[in-house]
This record gives structure tokens, sequence and C-alpha cells, in this order.
């Protein structure tokens, strides 16, 4: 028998007796055994955590390494591509996961539409999974506004019933103006501010209002008023996002995604209430209760299973895009772009889309050189559409 690679997993076997220099090879194959049988990850994230613990695995989401399974043995990372059908178990969202050759999707047994933790809101569960932090995502440049604000922000356990954002502490990105505490204070006069600024040319960031309840619970919807003015100031309020969870603050999941109709701005300071559907999707990679997704973090879209789709990628300006998933009911509320590279020497105004219909829109962007609005030609923009 000649050394050769084994089928499946591709470990190293087939030594003839008393052959030398084995050994970094039988070692390798030791460390995939132990990793894939009976394999389990902490979660599925972009990039390697910059400071792991011996042993620490994680499903990779992003460029270069995206689908691959990392772990961390003797001060370095080691990466496996899996192969179609592989299986493992997701302690982030006490999940199975398993890869369809293209992407790692929450498991779903066949035949009974369930999945292994009925808590997470999928198939025939009756429980939801409770988690300590909660927080709504938003995206930058939501609107045609510079900045987002808000009044006041509540968490629900019940439907219909009181905030329970009590005794626990407010989390979330820090802000321009005011502070996070704000949003849960029950005044309407006092606003916590983020401002990203229209002339950004960095890669779009996402804005955070959460809160760390100091124990796990179960939440059923938010409540969300924007501040007071007749002047625009209602449409500054975050009315397209995602809903996520963790249980550690470091590894987040998506609960569900939402958007609501964008603010009349001569109204003063119109509240939302936006409820959690019956079943939705897991985190990244993936969703449970029926949600999908695809792509990565540069282009890509993710559908919740009540039918709200999110999409975003990078176009070049003036350029034609095509959405990846056609909306069936058209973009709902929201889209938005910003320059990520490309100088004109001149500061980015504006950027839109120009024809936007259920399919796919056109790139454009406006920049200002004093009192001069200049069209842009080559700089290359992000986008990201909600709808259904």
């Amino acid at each position: 028998m000649a050394k050769h690679t084994l089928p499946n997993l591709g470990l190293t076997g087939g030594y003839p007796d008393g052959a030398d220099e084995w050994g970094p090879e039988v070692n390798a194959s030791l460390l995939k055994v132990s990793t894939l049988l009976q394999g389990s990850v902490i979660g599925r994230i972009a990039a390697v955590p910059a400071n792991p613990a011996q042993g620490d695995a994680y499903v990779l989401t992003a460029a270069p390494n995206a689908q691959a399974v990392a772990v961390y043995d003797e001060a370095a990372w080691t990466y496996y591509q899996p192969g179609e059908g592989w299986f493992l178990y997701d302690r982030g969202t006490d999940n199975y996961i398993s890869y369809d050759g293209a992407v790692w999707k929450d498991f779903v047994a066949s035949g009974g539409g369930t999945t292994p933790d009925p808590g997470n809101g999928g198939g025939g569960g009756t429980g939801r999974k409770a988690y300590r932090y909660w927080r709504i995502a938003m995206p930058s440049g939501v609107g045609q506004f510079y900045a987002y604000t808000l009044s006041e922000l509540q968490w629900r356990a019940v439907k219909g019933g009181p905030s329970i954002a009590t005794g626990g502490t407010p989390i979330g990105t820090p802000v321009s103006e005011g502070n996070l505490g704000q949003a849960y204070d029950g005044d309407n006069s006092t606003s916590p501010t983020w401002i990203f600024g229209s002339n950004q040319r960095v890669a779009p960031q996402e804005y955070y209002l959460g809160y760390d309840f100091a124990k796990e619970v179960v939440i059923e919807e938010f409540f969300i008023k924007a501040r007071a003015g007749t002047d625009g100031s209602s449409r500054q309020i975050p009315f397209a996002g995602r809903v996520e969870a963790s249980s550690d603050g470091i590894i987040w999941q998506t609960v569900w995604l939402y958007a609501f109709a964008e603010p009349d701005a001569g109204v003063s300071a119109p509240q939302f209430v936006v409820s959690r559907p019956p079943s939705e999707g897991g985190g990244s990679g993936g969703g449970g209760g029926g949600a999908t997704s695809g792509g990565d973090l540069v282009n890509g879209w993710r559908m919740s299973s009540d039918g709200y789709l999110e999409q975003w990628g990078e176009a070049v300006n003036n350029q034609d895009v095509v959405f990846t998933k056609p909306f069936t009911e058209g973009v709902s509320s929201w889209f938005y772009s910003q320059t990520t590279i490309g100088d004109l020497g001149a500061a980015f105004y504006a950027g839109y889309p120009i024809g936007l219909t259920k399919t796919g829109f056109k790139m454009r962007g406006i920049y200002t050189d004093g009192n001069n609005y200049v069209t842009g030609g080559g700089e290359k923009h992000r986008w990201r559409a909600f709808g259904k």
C-alpha cells in the first residue's frame, strides 16, 4: 500500500510499514478529525477574531476564506474548505448547520419541516430562543439625510405589552449627539443622534441601538418613535433594518428583517410598532424557519420567511444594476448608496438610483464643487435595498 489521500475528509493514510517522516501528516489528520468529527463551531462570523483561545472554531462568511471551517490550534489558524453534505453544530444559534455545496444553512429535517431547536421559530416550534442582548441594525444612509435620530425605543416581550427595557444597560454604536440612554428615558424631547456624513469616502458601516437586559429574554416586537418636528426630522428614523440578538454581545444573529412606510416629513413624532413574524430567519450564512440567503458581505441578499427581501452590492457610477432576486412588490421605502472609491476633487453630495424597478436600477452619484453639482463618472458606490 502506498501513501495516498483518503476519501471525504482528505486525510492522509496508507503509509507502508516502516515509513519515516509521517508525523506532520498524521498530526494534521488528527487535528482535522478532532475538529470535524462530531464537530461544533462557536458561530458564523466574517473573519477570525483577534484574540482566540486554543481550540476555537468558526465558520467564516467572508473572503478570502468564505465558508471555510477555521480552527485555532497551537497559536495558528487552520482552514478547511467544506464539502457538500458536511454537518456541524453551531453553538451560537443552538442549531445544526449543513453545507449545500455553496453556503452553510441551518439544518431542516426532511419531511417534518422542523429544526433541532424549535425555539428559533422554525417549522413546528412553539417557543422562541431567549437572548440577553437585542438591537436594531441600521445601515448607513437610509433615507436622504445625513443622520439617524429617534426619540424613544421600547422592547416588548408581549405584543402590545409594556417595555421591558428596564434595569439593564443601553448598548449600541456611540452617538454623535446625546447618549444612548435617551432612547429609553420616556422623554420625547431627547434624541440620540448618529451622524455619518454624506461626503464619506469609506465603506458604509452599520449603526446599532439595543439593550443589555442582564438576563435572557424573548422579544416579540419593538416600538419606535421619531423625534418631534415638521422639518423632515421624522424621516431620520431607521424605517428599514434588522433585529439582531446575541447571547454574549459578540456573535449576533439576525432574528428578523423589518421595513415600514417612510414617514411623512410634515408629521411630528410619528410612532410605529414592528412585530416579530411567526417564523423568521437565523443568522449569517443561512436562515431558520424558512428564511434564505445568498452571496457574501459585498454582494448578497437575504429574505425572511414573511417575504421581506434585503439586497446589497457594489456598482460603478452610471452603471446598470440587475437585482439578484427581483422584488415581487417593489423596493419599499428605501434604498441608499455611498461613495467607496474615486475622487473628483469634489465632495460627495448624494447617491441614488435612476429608473428603479422591481428588477434593477442605474447607479447615479452627484458631487458638489463649491456651488456647482458634478455628475460622477467611474466612481464605485455601495447600495442596499429593502422591500418585498
